[in-house]
């Protein structure tokens, strides 16, 4: 007992001064676990979902853990932000998706809790007006009462997120907008991809066809049984017993089995189908490590300046979705030339993280780059650990222009809408419309002759039918 806690105030005393002093960190996260993003409430397992697609309570959870977990390190152990929310020291950036902004809302939650003396205090003027120009009735009143001069209940402070619905990203899903990724993009199965197909079908096979009523011989594609998994997945982690598909007679091995095959399967989707050629590498994964780089750039310039640069973060808060997070890692994977089968599936609330540190020796004088360290972590296992100098030089050798994107998917970054989705190119139909006026107006004429030509031989018929009949009488009589 002695000698712990001997050892304990040892490493207070020695160690902790020198320890690396964390400058900078870039956090990347997948949302947290969402329902199925089946078209309609009710999807293929039969479970029915109020809001297709979107972040459930579960996936809430996992972030405000996570959140927390965050605090701990970056606020309490390593100091890198202020105990009270500063709003120059973090950024918090989110894709456009529902799903998304809330699990970084339930992730700032965890990191800045409620009831920590956080949330902004109203003066008597901004007391009086406070109160909406509405009549309230008692149970609002007492509301309103019992907030004392609390600007939101349990000192709450509300943090911005940045939407950011950025070319690269949509690019990936909207493939039409991209020609050359188009070219890029190939359907044909590898060994693997065709090995969980084979198993999944001779597994599970039967059982989906039981389930959905559909012939036995019917063989499911790769494609099919990842669109399947991503299903099954947001069913399994929501706690669904899925008693429709139990009664195909599956049992809870089974069930198990499946839910490995299908965090394969999808992995195996990543790492084979869609992430192939290292042009596809670079161009989905510029623009976030672009990012990255110029925060690098940013913090270490003030670190060497003894600056606070409050015009930028200390962290970085980026909420994606398992597209964005692998795109980030493949293009690592790429950069450092390593091997591609390191890749791990992202599941719901993973996180990646960079940060950024220097030994800590405040009476150096004249620093550079090489004193600064890039570690790279996912799921808090350190993945890399470079040198400033090498890993900005690595990344910065494939991130690409906007001029070299425009070139190859045939589409000018100034040309897009406000949602930054690449306009499709507008055709002019002026020159079309005469065209077919033209042509229009020639058959109306054709027509119009060709009904005269025909109405014109009827005419002369029944003025010979006529003359004729009147021959015939005539001779009668």
């Amino acid at each position: 007992m002695f000698i712990s806690l001997y050892l304990l105030f040892f490493h207070s005393i020695f160690c902790q001064d020198n320890e690396d002093k964390l400058i900078f960190t870039m956090i990347h996260f997948r949302h947290g676990a969402r329902a199925s993003t089946f078209d309609g409430n009710i999807d293929f397992m039969n479970e029915y979902w109020e809001h297709p697609g979107e972040l459930t309570s579960v996936g809430e959870r996992m972030h405000y853990i996570l959140g927390l977990r965050n605090r701990k390190r970056y606020i309490n152990d390593k100091k890198l932000l202020s105990e009270q929310y500063n709003s120059s020291e973090i950024q918090v950036i989110s894709t456009g998706y529902s799903r998304t902004i809330i699990s970084a809302l339930s992730h700032l939650q965890g990191l800045y809790p409620p009831n920590q003396n956080l949330g902004e205090k109203l003066n008597d003027v901004q007391l009086r007006n406070s109160t909406p120009p509405i009549i309230i009735d008692e149970d609002i009143a007492n509301i309103a009462y019992n907030l004392d001069n609390d600007a939101l209940p349990n000192s709450m402070t509300l943090i911005p997120i940045e939407i950011k619905n950025s070319s690269n990203f949509i690019t990936f899903f909207v493939r039409n907008n991209c020609q050359g990724a188009r070219r890029k993009y190939n359907t044909s199965n590898t060994e693997n991809m065709n090995a969980i197909e084979n198993e999944f079908n001779e597994n599970y096979g039967k059982y989906m066809n039981e389930f959905k009523n559909i012939s036995k011989k019917y063989r499911y594609s790769f494609t099919s049984i990842a669109k399947l998994c991503d299903t099954y997945i947001a069913c399994y982690t929501d706690g669904r017993n899925m008693s429709y598909f139990r009664e195909t007679g599956i049992n809870s091995s089974e069930l198990f089995g499946l839910y490995g095959l299908c965090l394969k399967a999808i992995k195996t989707y990543f790492s084979e189908y869609t992430m192939r050629e290292d042009e596809m590498f670079y161009l989905e994964g510029s623009e976030i490590m672009d990012l990255l780089i110029n925060n690098i750039k940013r913090s270490i310039n003030a670190d060497i300046n003894n600056k606070v640069d409050s015009s930028y973060p200390k962290m970085l808060i980026y909420s994606g979705h398992d597209i964005t997070v692998s795109k980030q890692i493949f293009f690592l994977l790429r950069a450092f030339d390593l091997d591609k089968n390191l890749y791990e599936m992202p599941t719901y609330a993973t996180q990646i993280a960079f940060e950024i540190t220097r030994k800590n020796d405040d009476k150096k004088e004249n620093r550079n780059y090489s004193d600064y360290f890039v570690s790279y972590y996912f799921k808090d296992k350190l993945q890399l650990n470079k040198s400033a100098d090498e890993f900005i030089n690595k990344i910065e050798d494939h991130i690409w222009s906007n001029e070299k994107i425009d070139s190859f998917c045939e589409y000018s970054t100034s040309n897009k809408l406000e949602n930054n989705i690449p306009k499709r190119e507008v055709t002019n139909y002026k020159s079309q419309f005469i065209i077919f006026a033209c042509l229009f107006s020639a058959s109306m004429v054709a027509n119009l002759v060709f009904l005269g030509i025909i109405f014109r031989k009827s005419n002369n018929n029944k003025k010979t039918h006529m003359k004729t009949s009147s021959f015939a009488e005539i001779k009668n009589a």
